[in-house]
């Protein structure tokens, strides 16, 4: 009985992708990865998942390669750091985009993984927050009269004054604060 041998020289492997006709493999590029084998050309390669990053040539994995908290990673990164989170936003590991923060919470600085509770005398209304104007503890979310704000208040009506009392002045924390209507 004879035996044959065959021999494969040059078979793409997962992260590299042969062209038809190629004796030789070509790897997917920095920001693209190849989860599966026998690619035919470079666009077989696809392009790194939002929250990931593909710093290398030849990709096959993507296990490892979160985004770093206070960053967020779009779809095609090629660096665990590629955007700094913007003010009004928070980036947790992972993050493919910023992460608004929620009502009640406020991010004054670039860069962070958390928001921060809304200060006492403000409210923090996100759906009165534009797109460049992030709801900050500023005069314009400063609590209205009439009502109070402690730490960590959503809206601006969230907390009125006591019956028989009133606020004379924006800002309040406390319904202590506040004086009893004459009668």
């Amino acid at each position: 009985m004879s035996r044959i041998n065959v021999t494969y020289s040059h078979v793409a492997i997962s992260r590299d992708t042969c062209a038809l006709g190629s004796s030789s493999p070509t790897s997917c590029p920095v920001g693209t990865w190849r989860p599966i084998a026998l690619g035919k050309k470079k666009e077989d390669c696809g392009l790194c998942a939002a929250g990931k990053y593909c710093d290398v040539v030849g990709l096959s994995n993507l296990d490892d390669k979160d985004c770093s908290a206070k960053y967020y990673c779009p779809e095609g990164s090629d660096s665990a750091q590629a955007k700094d989170c913007p003010v009004g936003y928070h980036c947790p590991a992972a993050s493919g985009s910023p992460v608004k923060c929620d009502d009640g919470f406020y991010q004054d600085q670039t860069k962070q993984d958390t928001c921060k509770p809304c200060l006492k005398g403000f409210f923090c209304d996100q759906s009165k927050a534009g797109e460049n104007d992030p709801s900050l503890p500023i005069e314009k979310f400063k609590c209205p009269q009439g009502y109070y704000c402690p730490e960590g208040t959503k809206y601006s009506k969230e907390n009125p004054c006591p019956a028989g009392t009133y606020g004379h002045e924006k800002g309040s924390v406390s319904p202590h604060r506040y004086y009893l209507l004459p009668f």
